[in-house]
C-alpha cells in the first residue's frame, strides 16, 4: 500500500513537470512570435474613436498597485473595451487620486491597438465628482516609443521564461532517462 501510494504520487509529480515545461516551452514560442511580428502588427494597427452620448457612457477605471497596474475605458454596465499598460501612463492617467474610482467620465478618446497593446492617442474626460474636465494628447513619436519600450520589456521576459524552460525541459530529459529508478527511488 505504502509503495503503490509513493508510485502515485511520483507519477503525479512527473506529470506536473512535464505540463509545466510544455506551459513554458509554448509560451516562449508564443511571446517570441509576437516579438518577430511586432514590425507587421505596427503597420497593420487599429485607431479607434470613442465618444460617450445619451445611450453609451464610458468611464476610465485605474488600478496602478501591483500586481495589476493597468486602467480600462469601461462602458457602463457591459465591461471594458480597451486595456492600458498602466506603466506607460502612471504620471498622467493612473495616479493615487482615481485608483480604483470611476468617476471619471470619458467625453471622447482615440487610442491605438498594435497587436495586443493598446495606446491612448487623446483623452478628454469629466470628473464627476470635481465636475473638471482632463484632456491629454500623445504624439505618434510617443506612442511609438511606448511600443518600442513594450516590445524591448517583453524581450527580457522571454528570456527570462526560456532559462526556466531549459531547466525544466533538463529536469523533464532525467526524469524520463530513469523513469523507472525516479518512481521506486
Amino acid at each position: 500500500m505504502h509503495q503503490t501510494l509513493k508510485i502515485v504520487v511520483r507519477l503525479i509529480l512527473a506529470t506536473c513537470i512535464f505540463l509545466i515545461t510544455a506551459a513554458l516551452i509554448l509560451t516562449c514560442i508564443t511571446k517570441s512570435y509576437e516579438i518577430w511580428s511586432a514590425q507587421d502588427e505596427y503597420k497593420n494597427k487599429q485607431i479607434s474613436h470613442i465618444r460617450t452620448n445619451e445611450n453609451h457612457t464610458y468611464r476610465l477605471l485605474s488600478n496602478n498597485k501591483k500586481p495589476h497596474q493597468a486602467f480600462y475605458i469601461v462602458l457602463q454596465n457591459q465591461g471594458y473595451i480597451a486595456k492600458f499598460n498602466c506603466e506607460n501612463y502612471i504620471n498622467s492617467l493612473c495616479i493615487d487620486k482615481y485608483n480604483e474610482v470611476g468617476t471619471r467620465i470619458v467625453q471622447n478618446a482615440t487610442f491605438q491597438n498594435i497587436g495586443q497593446h493598446s495606446y491612448i492617442q487623446n483623452i478628454q474626460f469629466l470628473d464627476s465628482q470635481t465636475n473638471m474636465i482632463g484632456s491629454f494628447n500623445w504624439s505618434q513619436k510617443e506612442i511609438d516609443a511606448l511600443y518600442a519600450e513594450d516590445m524591448k520589456g517583453l524581450k527580457f521576459i522571454v528570456v527570462g521564461i526560456s532559462i526556466f524552460a531549459l531547466i525544466a525541459i533538463y529536469c523533464s530529459f532525467r526524469i524520463i532517462r530513469n523513469f523507472r529508478r525516479f518512481l521506486e527511488k
